[in-house]
């Protein structure tokens, strides 16, 4: 364990973590706390729950049916344009 520390203390002075850590959370705090709820959720095991499973669910749903609708409104109208040219 201490050839690992050893090894890591080139990369990031000591305290320089903390001092990182404690700008971010200054700078921007409410991505600092949603880091935070992100990771106690994963760390919870709220990935493997049906609340997870049902917010999925519905971010598939929100992103899907917008592009099915406009795909079914572009077919559309092709074929009423496709129509209106046979006519004339």
């Amino acid at each position: 364990m201490n050839t690992t520390a050893t090894q890591v203390r080139p990369f990031m002075p000591d305290g320089a973590w903390r001092d990182t850590a404690a700008r971010q959370i200054q700078e921007h705090p409410i991505r600092s706390l949603a880091a935070a709820l992100g990771i106690g959720f994963v760390l919870g095991g709220g990935l493997s729950s049906r609340f997870t499973a049902s917010i999925v669910a519905t971010g598939l749903r929100m992103a899907v049916v917008p592009l099915i609708v406009e795909s079914l409104v572009a077919l559309g109208d092709g074929f009423l344009s496709q129509q209106k040219e046979t006519q004339t």
